[in-house]
């Protein structure tokens, strides 16, 4: 891992204080197979990237994602801190999109599923119901400015 680029290494230095050091491990390998991978991007893909496929257990490295204990929250604390230094240097305003969506889901073992009116499939004299997740997702729109001198990758 020390042989990337140090402006890589100092934006993964940031997020390690929320993982344990074995959880970190993995991260870090997803994270650096994601930025590798040349396919569509899965767990499955950027393992490979990192030239893991013939690992014994090779799935335990994909509980990073779904059974270990990490703390999301913090993660997108460090995330948008990032983003916001990068961005309030460089751009003239920004301005955060949120929406809700639902990802139909059904089943017992589902836990959190809800009955919610589906807004996609629903009209003003038809009202649609689903059982799902509900989702909210966020996104940073941002106007670049039209002439940058040193780029966007000075933190």
């Amino acid at each position: 891992m020390t042989n990337l680029p140090i402006i890589i290494l100092s934006i993964l230095s940031e997020f390690s204080h929320i993982f344990t050091k074995p959880i970190w491990i993995k991260a870090q390998i997803l994270l650096i197979g994601t930025i590798i991978t040349k396919n569509k991007i899965t767990a499955a893909s950027c393992l490979r990237a990192m030239g893991l496929s013939q690992v014994k257990r090779f799935e335990k490295i994909h509980r990073v994602l779904n059974r270990d204990e990490w703390n999301m929250f913090a993660t997108v604390k460090v995330l948008v801190s990032l983003l916001l230094k990068l961005i309030l240097k460089n751009c003239d305003y920004i301005f955060i999109a949120i929406d809700k969506t639902i990802e139909r889901r059904s089943g017992k073992n589902i836990k959190q599923k809800g009955y919610y009116r589906d807004a996609y499939r629903s009209s003003d004299s038809l009202i649609i119901k689903c059982f799902g997740l509900k989702w909210l997702c966020a996104i940073m729109l941002i106007k670049l400015p039209s002439q940058r001198e040193n780029g966007l990758c000075h933190l």
